[in-house]
């Protein structure tokens, strides 16, 4: 026991001191090579196996990264002129940063990207920064240090990310959201078309009173998705206020369902309920059941995404569809543009969407 306690000890004592002499520059600058596992093994007296442990914590701390067999430095800003950079310029590297991963709509539009940007001859990486600012920063800032050609990103909405996207030197193109003051282009679906048309067509299938239901971080935020289908009942004088809006997080349990369930007694029926993405949208349909709601005699209920994961057996969803292959298209076109050093355009390309009715409307 004291034996294995007094190895693990030692591992963990080089381990700390190779990071303070990895980041004071004894082993070279960031892109040059770093010791082998036999190097390692052999110059401090140590198995294969711990060997393979300390590297393997030094490329969590992003201390150093394996391409092919050999380890390289990057602990900071890599130089142009290192054999690392070469080696990823010739591999030709686009760094892709998403919200959500498990989210449907991201991964799929993940999936669309990588597509893309194979075709044109890139390799990607993709990081997830669970809506984090801090994960965000922390992706950004490995594009950077593995000599990415160009960034695609849906930055979060923290105003702290205004700062990191301002000073960031990859050419970096948005999708599906734009930090305002920035000179970044962006991708996104034309949601307050998208909104305007939902809202005209659920008041033509007779619907008369009209619910909106979205995610807790677009609370006080844009959503244009809102801004369209409130924008089109007002103008035809339709009743429609901050209280018919109702915010719930990610966490889709039976409270939200009686949430939702308690806005919908609130109003006459026929109600119409629109929802900023399919998952929200099964969440209501969740909610109608319990509460013996007629879908969609009583409730109308709209999606948006059009996601293939979302498939009831009961009730197949009306929702807006558009392209995430055009999104990834239209990214890469402009990020390819920026890369080539053309100047950044201050462009919103806005992708079309259009309505697919199913069975939860009439």
């Amino acid at each position: 026991m004291n034996s294995r306690g007094n190895g693990r000890n030692k591992i963990e004592r080089l381990s700390a001191n190779l990071e303070n002499e990895i980041l004071g520059g004894k082993f070279g600058k960031p892109g040059e090579l770093f010791l082998s596992t036999r190097v390692l093994s052999r110059k401090y007296e140590i198995s294969l196996v711990s060997a393979q442990r300390i590297t393997v914590e030094l490329r969590r701390k992003k201390l150093i990264e394996l391409i092919g067999k050999k380890f390289f430095l990057t602990y900071g800003v890599i130089g142009s002129n290192t054999v690392y950079h070469k080696k990823l310029v010739h591999r030709r590297l686009i760094g892709i940063h998403l919200p959500n991963l498990e989210s449907p709509y991201f991964a799929a539009l993940a999936r669309s990207l990588e597509t893309v940007c194979r075709k044109n001859g890139y390799n990607t990486v993709i990081c997830s920064s669970g809506y984090s600012y801090e994960e965000e920063a922390e992706a950004l800032n490995l594009f950077e240090r593995l000599g990415g050609s160009g960034v695609l990103s849906c930055p979060g909405r923290n105003k702290q990310l205004f700062e990191v996207y301002e000073k960031y030197t990859l050419p970096t193109v948005f999708l599906s959201n734009r930090i305002s003051g920035l000179e970044n282009d962006c991708v996104v679906v034309d949601n307050r078309s998208a909104g305007e048309q939902v809202a005209k067509f659920l008041y033509r299938k007779g619907y008369r009173s009209f619910l909106y239901v979205s995610q807790e971080i677009l609370h006080n935020g844009e959503d244009e998705r809102l801004a369209g289908y409130r924008a089109w009942l007002e103008a035809e004088s339709i009743d429609f206020s901050s209280d018919d809006v109702i915010y719930i997080d990610n966490e889709f349990d039976s409270f939200m369902e009686n949430t939702i369930a308690k806005a919908i007694l609130k109003k006459e029926h026929p109600i119409a309920v629109f929802c900023n993405n399919d998952l929200l949208a099964m969440t209501v349909l969740r909610s109608c059941r319990k509460w013996n709601f007629v879908v969609p005699q009583e409730i109308g209920i709209v999606g948006f995404d059009d996601l293939s994961v979302v498939n009831d057996s009961m009730h197949s969803l009306t929702t807006v569809h558009y392209s995430t292959k055009e999104i990834a298209e239209e990214a890469m076109k402009i990020l390819l543009r920026q890369i080539n050093g053309e100047p950044y355009g201050k462009s919103v390309k806005k992708i079309s969407s259009y309505l697919i009715c199913r069975n939860s409307t009439l």
